[in-house]
């Protein structure tokens, strides 16, 4: 059986290809796209990899029902979902989210700019009745899943650990020749490790946040990265968003991964290399722009960050290729 999940995506999906083995969609983000790649794996469940180039994912207004669990592994990038008003969770790489479409998730984003990860959908009472006969001895109770994330409002980060990272990456390096079956083994074997996996245990507060710091956390992207010539302190932010600075650096960090000051000095370099590649301005020029009244500290800063001067890199920038701007399309 196909999950039939295009529809509530019709405004925003074209298929690109399809055959018996897989099916390419596209996705159009607003301010950039995704490609996804659908396998069916057993009846009700299929897996997809997604790799994403934008900072906001489509979201459907009406899914096909609420009998679904949704398995995101995040493999680059960072992932935010907002369920309900006032609830928003992230993954970052490495991490798993466990969520039921009776919690369904209202906005997503990708704070970095982009996102490469599995996803597995699955579609419970069908899924179910086949598992129940795949192999003797295999206990995997769907339901019970799904019931477990009631007390986790509906979605379930487990932090990344040896026993995420031995399931999932050996899913980014399928011989094709037995990709069918081995795709049935990985789910099987994640099916079980969930089944056995306290959801309790493995919440980590640092990966939800309030709706009103997330709001936050936004307004001070904006602000840090819309003045990159400004020298913004850590008191002075805390001070403009009614915010303590523990609290804004735990909240920054939990969206956008590292401290501030590291996040914006990366951030900085990162739009000087796509300056060197975009335009003609000088390294002064370039280095003025982005905070640097020092063009030999913005060399100096540059080599360490991206390995290579600012002016071999504009020289060689094919060889080297678009680095990420973390919050930045590039």
């Amino acid at each position: 059986m196909k999950i039939e999940c295009e529809q509530p995506y019709c405004n925003y999906i074209e298929v690109l290809q399809r055959d018996a083995e897989k099916t390419i969609y596209r996705m159009n983000c607003g301010d950039g796209d995704g490609i996804m790649v659908c396998y069916p794996v057993f009846d009700g469940v299929e897996l997809y990899y997604n790799d994403f180039q934008a900072f906001r994912c489509s979201e459907p207004g009406n899914r096909p029902g609420s009998n679904f669990l949704e398995i995101n592994h995040c493999r680059k990038g960072r992932y935010e979902c907002c369920f309900g008003k006032n609830h928003f969770a992230y993954l970052s790489e490495g991490d798993l989210a466990i969520t039921g479409w009776d919690f369904p998730c209202e906005a997503s984003r990708f704070p970095l700019g982009y996102y490469n990860g599995i996803e597995i959908l699955i579609d419970i009472a069908h899924a179910q009745e086949h598992l129940s006969c795949v192999l003797e001895g295999i206990e995997i109770d769907l339901d019970r899943l799904r019931q477990k994330l009631s007390g986790n409002e509906g979605c379930f980060v487990l932090r990344s650990t040896k026993e995420i990272e031995h399931i999932f990456d050996e899913l980014y390096h399928v011989d094709p020749r037995v990709q069918k079956g081995y795709f049935r083994i990985k789910v099987l074997e994640l099916l079980l490790f969930l089944s056995i996996t306290p959801f309790e245990s493995g919440r980590d507060r640092r990966r939800y946040l309030s709706a009103r710091q997330a709001c936050v956390v936004e307004q001070i992207h904006d602000v840090l990265t819309q003045n990159l010539d400004q020298n913004i302190t850590l008191e002075a932010l805390s001070k403009r968003f009614d915010i303590g600075m523990t609290t804004m650096k735990n909240c920054f960090r939990a969206v956008y991964g590292k401290p501030i000051n590291t996040w914006r000095r990366e951030y900085r370099l990162h739009v000087g290399a796509r300056m060197l590649r975009e335009t003609d301005k000088s390294v002064l020029e370039i280095a003025n722009s982005v905070g640097y009244e020092n063009p030999s500290k913005f060399a100096d800063a540059f080599r360490k960050q991206l390995g290579v001067p600012p002016l071999e890199y504009r020289k060689n920038n094919w060889r080297f290729g678009a680095f990420r701007l973390p919050g930045v399309e590039t």
